[in-house]
């Protein structure tokens, strides 16, 4: 098989999910990463634990990401928010 061929076989599934979802791969990694994050800082993990449980290269790498999708650092992050719409206490009566 040649290169454009097998360039072409790899790229389709790709493109694909991008079309589906409205985001690429990579994105889509990224966020579900970041929220893994969130979610372990918020039980209170440390931060050094919380960057290798979620697969980022080091505590530098899980900030940069944090900072682009929260707009804060992760130590912010910890301390509980007026109201969240992630952490929001839910009752019986939703749906």
């Amino acid at each position: 098989m040649n290169r454009s061929r097998a360039a072409t076989r790899t790229a389709w599934p790709a493109r694909r999910f991008e079309r589906a979802c409205g985001l690429t791969a990579r994105d889509m990694v990224r966020i579900v990463r970041f929220y893994q994050a969130r979610n372990a800082i918020k039980r209170g993990i440390d931060l050094v634990e919380v960057a290798d449980m979620a697969g980022y290269a080091d505590q530098a790498h899980m900030t940069r990401e944090f900072r682009h999708f929260a707009g804060i650092t992760p130590v912010p992050a910890r301390k509980p928010a007026a109201y969240d719409v992630f952490y929001a206490q839910r009752s019986g009566n939703e749906m």
